[in-house]
């Protein structure tokens, strides 16, 4: 089973690249980024937290583009997990929607299989 965090409204939904059940969003469209959020790469406790982060983050802003990148440059920045250029034209208030939220520190592990794969 595959299991995958809407990168979206943070609920966590069957398949990296279906639709959200919730908002019904399909995916980003970046099957490499969709495929990180999910449950082959991070353990399903790290994708709750991290929707977490993305639901906290919609709850101060209501622009869905802003949130998206909002979340991703947090992620990139203070996670291993991936890392992105957030597009300029969004940059200022990717870092002023930032200032204004205390998102908290969670713990990010890997699932099990990516693990193992790895080694």
């Amino acid at each position: 089973m595959t299991w995958a965090l809407c990168l979206y409204c943070g609920e966590i939904k069957f398949g990296a690249i279906c639709p959200c059940p919730n908002c019904q969003v399909e995916s980003t469209g970046n099957f490499s980024l969709d495929i990180t959020f999910s449950d082959h790469c991070l353990s399903m406790d790290s994708l709750k937290a991290l929707g977490g982060l993305i639901k906290k983050i919609h709850e101060h802003s209501d622009n869905n583009d802003l949130c998206f990148w909002t979340f991703l440059h947090h992620v990139s920045e203070n996670y291993v997990v991936l890392k992105i250029n957030t597009p300029a034209e969004l940059a200022q208030q990717v870092s002023e929607l930032l200032n204004n939220i205390e998102l908290p520190k969670i713990n990010v592990e890997e699932a099990f299989k990516h693990k193992f794969l790895r080694s």
